[in-house]
């Protein structure tokens, strides 16, 4: 799978009652006169959307393609850094545990969905990007800011929605291959086509890496060289995992089902190397949903939905966490919207939506030969209302303005039951209830058919994890007193969206900031715990630039370029004097990514450039992260003009894993010692890797 940032031009999206996909069939992104991007005599297509989501005005919208032709050994945190803002922490190769941060924000503060269907994060707060299915994602939409009415309330700095492959109606039959370096391979089987008036797809996959790579050793004596270890191989890192998705529609009914199992081994930071630790895991979501349109001016969805997951952690020899654990947890959620949009008059669309939802955690750690069996649940109700003006719709004639007020509320009832981690002083009897306003605004004007302005603010909350009220049966202490997180933030920005050399150019320049009241973030409260707790306030101020082309290369080909950009700066703006002014840890500075292919006839070359610096490991700023430059380079062959198809990848070519930090000094010298290029708590990076793939669909031309 190859990716690439379009940058959705929002003078397209001012419709707050229209799917964008819809919108930009139906006003175009040129004059008549002129001609639409792409190679000659090649029809442009407009695909339709697996959800519709409407977009609120002034709302930051970046649209990922997953292009499932190249059909790359992937994962989400491959891909998503192709839009601004999103940085990804990984503990090490394919397959293994990944966490995103958004524009500073931690991943407990951002909104992840499948298909529109809210994801579980109750239970674990920051999702794992490995846990979620990836196979049958044909885009990515990354909502920045002000999020749109169908996604709910939560999200203080945004969301992220994978769009699978709807049911198909044509005989589609798929076959996907792949292996590579560190003993990895992976298969994908996809079917689908008419059953019994239904329109169906299926999707099975596995992937085993051993993920046994070197990286650069320093023994944990930073300043020592004369034990360190260039050459140490990474243990316990390998990973087995199981995928299989459904999809089923027919007339106003859609049917989803998301089946994942998992075996992996939890290597330790650093270079703490271990051989016990183990998480296992299986995990279920399934969804329905029904369409009807009553008039047309007025809607109606309903989509319940429900999460089963199982998870058994052990480490019992201390190995990564600072106490022996096997704890055994099983999660499960349900919940309903309901989501009504009216248009009375053609220029004034509304939108209500009403979620209930229940989620509950329900463990027990087996090394404690005392500990009861604890549960956590939440209950919640969410009410979303949004209205607005839209003046000219259905056009992009110039002074065309649309401005849209949103009100979301939710009301939570949030409680544990049996022992707490630590025979803490903490009674829980009564469920605690909160009450969250979240009033916001969006104003979006289009000065000329290629240039558009947007603005956006408002208030958005987010409660409290139960990790981090209650604890995780393990290293993690619970604060029942934590406060929910408040920010305040505004956003705005420009659009470009025009002709250059023959092409489709798109792009993006956006400035915002945010306040955040009560921050909660994780301290260290004794040798072997941490605890959950609320800093005063938190501040993030960002630039974000992003282009995309699309066009002819002199007549050699197709060439299409994607660049993403962000500077963000965070500042601790607490009390505690050791963290007053700091930067926030894990998260860059400057991050860049830049991808390029080019398509002519049977080949397709393609490269990606990242880039992060600026990053730190603690709250203190004490210990940086070493800045990373990966260069990635591909290649795809169809020798039979379409199928099969070929792909070879090196990445990280120049074998980069190794940085010099000038703050450390070696003791023997008095240099630069040298670190190994690292991530999410000093995990160590794999080197140069290479991997091949190939795909085959039998039925398609």
């Amino acid at each position: 799978m190859a990716a690439l940032s379009a940058v959705v031009p929002l003078w397209l999206l001012l419709a707050p009652g229209r799917v964008f996909c819809e919108e930009v069939a139906e006003t175009g992104a040129y004059d008549d006169d002129q001609p639409e991007p792409g190679l000659p005599g090649e029809e442009i297509l407009v695909e339709e959307p697996r959800v519709e989501l409407h977009v609120m005005p002034g709302t930051t919208v970046t649209v990922i393609d997953v292009d499932q032709d190249s059909q790359r050994m992937l994962s989400l945190g491959d891909i998503l850094p192709a839009s601004p803002g999103l940085y990804v922490r990984t503990a090490g190769g394919i397959g293994s545990m990944q966490t995103l941060r958004m524009r500073g924000a931690s991943g407990s503060e951002l909104r992840v969905l499948v298909d529109g269907v809210p994801v579980a994060q109750d239970s674990v707060g920051a999702l794992d990007l490995s846990s979620l299915p990836l196979d049958n994602v044909v885009r990515i939409e990354v909502f920045r800011g002000n999020l749109p009415a169908g996604l709910g309330a939560q999200g203080i700095a945004g969301a992220i929605n994978l769009v699978t492959t709807a049911g198909l109606d044509e005989p589609t039959l798929r076959l996907d291959l792949g292996a590579g370096s560190f003993h990895t391979y992976q298969g994908s089987l996809n079917l689908g086509g008419p059953l019994l008036g239904w329109s169906t797809s299926a999707w099975a996959s596995v992937l085993s890496a051993g993920n046994d790579y070197v990286f650069y050793d320093d023994n944990g004596t930073p300043y020592t060289t004369s034990d360190d270890d260039p050459s140490a191989v990474r243990l316990n890192s390998d990973v087995a995992r199981a995928e299989a998705s459904l999809r089923a529609s027919a007339d106003a009914f859609a049917l989803a089902l998301d089946f994942m199992g998992r075996d992996a081994g939890v290597p330790g930071p650093g270079s703490h190397q271990d051989s016990d630790a183990r998480l296992q895991e299986l995990s279920t979501r399934a969804s329905t949903s029904w369409n009807h349109a009553f008039s047309d001016h007025l809607s109606l969805k309903l989509t319940p939905h429900g999460e089963l997951g199982s998870q058994r952690y052990r480490d019992q020899q201390l190995d990564v966490g600072s106490t022996g654990q096997d704890i055994v947890s099983d999660t499960w959620a349900l919940g309903l919207e309901t989501d009504v949009s009216w248009e009375p008059v053609s220029i004034f669309p509304m939108r209500v939506l009403l979620a209930l939802g229940r989620e509950s955690w329900q463990g027990v750690d087996l090394v404690q030969s005392e500990s009861e069996e604890a549960l956590r649940w939440r209950d919640r109700l969410t009410w979303v209302f949004d209205s607005g003006v839209d003046l000219e719709p259905g056009t992009a004639s110039n002074g065309r303005f649309a401005a849209s007020a949103r009100v979301a509320a939710d009301l939570a009832r949030t409680a544990a039951e049996g022992s707490l981690p630590y025979s803490l002083d903490m009674e829980v009897e009564e469920p605690g209830t909160d009450a969250l306003l979240g009033p916001s605004f969006g104003l979006s004007l289009a000065l000329t058919r290629w240039w558009s302005l947007r603005l956006s603010g408002g208030r958005y909350n987010r409660l409290p994890t139960f990790p981090e009220l209650y604890g995780d049966q393990g290293g993690v202490v619970g604060n029942a007193e934590l406060k929910p997180e408040r920010a305040l933030s505004i956003d705005g920005g420009a659009d470009l969206a025009g002709t250059v050399a023959g092409g489709a150019l798109t792009g993006a320049v956006t400035l915002y900031h945010r306040l955040v009241y009560d921050y909660i973030t994780y301290v260290q409260n004794s040798q072997y715990t941490l605890m959950a707790e609320n800093y005063q306030k938190v501040g993030v101020s960002g630039l974000e630039l992003e282009l995309a082309f699309l066009g002819d290369l002199l007549s050699l080909g197709q060439l299409e370029a994607g660049l993403a950009w962000s500077l963000t700066r965070t500042r601790n703006l607490s009390d505690d004097p050791v963290v007053y002014g700091k930067a926030l840890p894990w998260q860059p500075l400057n991050d860049l990514y830049l991808d390029l292919e080019f398509r002519r006839e049977l080949l397709e070359p393609g490269a990606t450039l990242e880039y992060d610096d600026g990053n730190f490991r603690d709250s203190a700023n004490l210990f940086s992260v070493p800045p990373r430059a990966f260069l990635h380079l591909r290649l795809a062959l169809s020798p039979g003009g379409r199928w099969p198809r070929f792909c070879l990848e090196v990445r990280n070519v120049t074998d980069n894993r190794v940085e010099y930090m000038d703050e450390i000094l070696t003791l023997e010298t008095g240099e630069a010692a040298p670190q190994a290029i690292s991530d999410y708590w000093g995990f160590p990076l794999p080197g140069r890797s290479v991997y091949m793939s190939l795909s085959w669909s039998p039925l398609s031309r």
